[in-house]
């Protein structure tokens, strides 16, 4: 599921290499016809192939199910820690959108991936070595460098309610709360939580 989640924010990968990799995945496919079968999306005629399941949700959609149910299968970690990584990684979409980013799908991936390491129980620095991730993603990951390094010390600071950090930042404090709250909305939306 990571691998087909850093494939999907590579607008380089081609359809076909997503279609194949979501085509080796029975459960992966189970669980996305359950997603299309669900009054969470519509569709008007019934599935045939995996390209029209994938075609009928959409890359966009397929990015958020993928992140969903790759932390849902992570049972043996408390509840929180995989709604911070849902709130974490909707509210550094919702930043770059917020701040005109380019694909803001790629701050989606930095915020949950920000958040692997204590879900798996790997030292991020191995983590990232192992993944199939842009440089830009790694070095925000590892040093808070770039744009996404600088949304995801925003959504940090703003987590841990360190004030001057997200000041110097330079990111309005409104927008933060903003994105914070929305993600928060998102995420129950999402889960099917209150």
């Amino acid at each position: 599921l990571l691998n087909l989640m850093t494939k999907l924010i590579d607008p380089a990968t081609p359809f076909t290499e997503l279609e194949d990799l979501v085509r080796c995945d029975v459960t992966l496919c189970h669980n996305l016809l359950r997603v299309l079968s669900s009054n969470a999306l519509t569709h008007p005629e019934p599935i045939t192939s995996v390209k029209q399941m994938l075609q009928t949700i959409g890359l966009k959609s397929l990015i958020t199910w993928v992140s969903l149910i790759l932390l849902s299968g992570l049972d043996d970690k408390p509840h929180e820690l995989v709604t911070t990584a849902i709130i974490r990684a909707k509210m550094c979409e919702s930043l770059a959108k917020a701040t005109r980013q380019k694909a803001p799908n790629t701050f989606f991936l930095t915020g949950l991936i920000s958040v692997l390491d204590a879900l798996l129980d790997v030292a991020m620095t191995d983590l990232t070595a192992h993944l199939s991730i842009d440089e830009t993603i790694r070095r925000a990951l590892l040093h808070r460098e770039g744009e996404q390094g600088r949304i995801l010390g925003s959504v940090l600071a703003y987590e841990s309610g360190n004030w001057e950090a997200l000041n110097q930042l330079g990111i309005d404090s409104t927008v933060i709360t903003d994105s914070y709250l929305r993600a928060i909305v998102w995420a129950e939306e999402a889960t099917g939580s209150p």
